[in-house]
């Protein structure tokens, strides 16, 4: 629960950031866009109000004021401007009539027309000047102003003849300005006069910013709408599946010694967490028909939880205690086994059984392969024929019945099976029954005689085919004869140069050393040190075990 707290709350924030960094982008672009778009619409607007201004009046009209005076149209027009100019909410809406000189050189002064920042009574002390007023500070119609800061855009008027707009014109009173200079041509198309109006930019940065408010309580409103949904989806899709899902595999941990799970079945999210669950549902229930099948393996319960333990105890769980004299008590044969070069890949295994006083079984087998199922069932085979010799079953019987218990295993690779040679030895008459299911040929020795490999013939290995009947041989032994087997490890074992030992070598070998030892310990140790030192550095490939047996009678 508390690892689910930290991963929503963690989801939760860097959710937010990124809200937080997408909403910072697009405001960004939103103010750049309004202040832009209410930049172009205050300059439209200025340069509308100088051309209602321009309707009013023409060169000729301004020329007349100038030559006779003010009359009542000169007062109609001031209030005409003075309308614009209120209406529009501007700082300033004036008329200058443009000076050039005798070479037709634009000068930097003009004669004063109109100023409605000026009162009825022309006090231009409400008006910061751009140019210089008269003494007194008022002006009249036809009076000069010089050195104007606009100079350069009433140049650019009376060159171009067309209107110009400006922005951020320095004012000591109003702050930056924004101004639209309109020109008024006479006859001769010549700029006679320029129609002038302006506008603080805090005007328009004002108007920009209550649009932008505006927006942003909207975008805030979408936002909090998108976010609350997002939230609720990652908590219903995301975390709350994980969530269970985690649960679930906690209580199948936690509770896989009864054997049951919950599956989980809730989570519909169609995409990978869905997935995840349905593979924990095939996963959870392959690990319990696993299990199961392995407990069900041997009727000897308590027997099979020690021969299912796959790790480190797997060999010692699968074959016979290697020690010399197997069985002290017993006279009329010995046996010996060696594991000492097949503690590799841990997937063969022997034993020796005595299932009365009269029947001695000795088992060796092998899977291939190195992985975790070889092992499981070389250990299956193992068990089964342990528990079969002991209530005394025949050989044939059981490789039938260990065949049959193997197939029943699934399991995706159909070449996993178990090789094994299976003999049941009368003590009392030196009767060897046995079945040889894949295994290398038995090598025998009767007395006055050299070690000969067994007539095999060829059999079905163990869980390879459903409902095999499995050929019994039978051969007698008389006192003193003895038994070498060994699994494919040791014909197939290999040297640095890729050589292998093959069954001819074996043969020969234990010949040779039968030849000066008698103990079948001190045989099968020098076999084994032979084998080592014919492998050398090279690795194993397969599991090697020997088991020696020799009859007194």
């Amino acid at each position: 629960m508390k690892i689910f707290g930290k991963i929503k709350t963690r989801t939760f924030f860097i959710f937010l950031l990124m809200t937080a960094i997408v909403s910072a982008v697009i405001g960004t672009v939103i103010y750049k866009v309004i202040y832009s778009t209410a930049l172009e619409g205050s300059e439209k607007q200025l340069v509308q109000c100088s051309e209602y201004a321009r309707r009013m009046v023409d060169a000729n009209t301004l020329e007349d004021w100038l030559q006779y005076g003010t009359d009542e149209d000169y007062s109609y027009t001031w209030e005409y401007l003075s309308d614009i100019k209120n209406t529009f909410e501007l700082s300033y809406l004036f008329i200058y009539k443009l000076s050039y000189d005798s070479d037709g050189e634009l000068e930097n002064k003009v004669v004063y027309l109109f100023d409605i920042m000026q009162d009825d009574d022309g006090d231009s002390s409400k008006r910061p000047s751009f140019g210089a007023y008269n003494s007194d500070g008022k002006m009249s119609l036809g009076d000069n102003m010089s050195g104007l800061d606009e100079y350069e855009y009433l140049k650019e008027v009376a060159e171009s003849g067309e209107s110009v707009t400006t922005e951020n014109l320095e004012n000591h009173s109003d702050g930056k300005m924004l101004f639209a200079f309109v020109p008024v041509t006479d006859n001769n198309g010549k700029v006679y006069a320029v129609i002038g109006a302006g506008s603080p930019m805090m005007k328009t940065r004002n108007e920009a910013f209550k649009e932008i408010i505006k927006i942003t309580l909207i975008y805030l409103g979408v936002m909090a709408v998108f976010v609350t949904m997002m939230l609720i989806f990652m908590h219903k899709g995301i975390i709350k599946p994980v969530k269970l899902l985690s649960d679930r595999m906690n209580n199948f941990v936690s509770d896989f010694g009864e054997h049951s799970f919950e599956p989980v079945t809730e989570i519909r999210t169609h995409d990978e967490i869905e997935q995840m669950a349905q593979a924990f549902n095939k996963m959870s229930e392959s690990i319990l028909t696993y299990t199961n099948d392995l407990k069900a393996a041997s009727a000897e319960q308590e027997r099979m939880k020690a021969d299912l333990a796959v790790a480190g105890g797997i060999r010692s769980a699968t074959s016979a205690e290697l020690s010399y004299p197997a069985f002290p008590e017993r006279n009329d044969f010995e046996i010996y086994a060696s594991l000492k070069n097949t503690v590799y890949h841990s997937c063969s295994f022997c034993n020796y059984i005595l299932s009365d006083e009269d029947h001695l079984y000795i088992v060796i087998g092998e899977s291939i392969g190195n992985t975790l199922p070889a092992m499981l069932m070389s250990m299956l085979a193992s068990t089964n024929i342990k528990c079969l010799a002991k209530i005394g079953y025949p050989p044939y019987r059981i490789a039938a019945e260990t065949n049959d218990q193997l197939c029943a295993f699934e399991r995706s690779d159909n070449s996993l099976n178990v090789s094994a040679l299976i003999a049941e030895i009368e003590l009392s008459t030196g009767t060897v029954r046995y079945v040889n299911a894949g295994m290398p040929p038995m090598l025998i020795k009767r007395p006055g005689e050299k070690y000969e490999a067994e007539k095999l013939s060829i059999q079905f290995n163990l869980g390879e085919m459903r409902s095999v009947s499995f050929e019994q041989e039978q051969m007698t032994l008389s006192q003193g004869s003895s038994i070498i087997l060994t699994s494919y490890g040791v014909p197939e074992m290999k040297n640095s140069e890729g050589e292998r030992f093959t069954a001819e070598r074996i043969q020969n070998e234990i010949n040779d050393i039968a030849s000066s030892k008698y103990y079948l310990n001190e045989m099968i140790d020098e076999l084994e040190a032979r084998l080592d030192s014919f492998k050398g550095g090279a690795d194993s490939e397969l599991d090697t075990t020997v088991i020696g047996f020799r009859y007194f009678g």
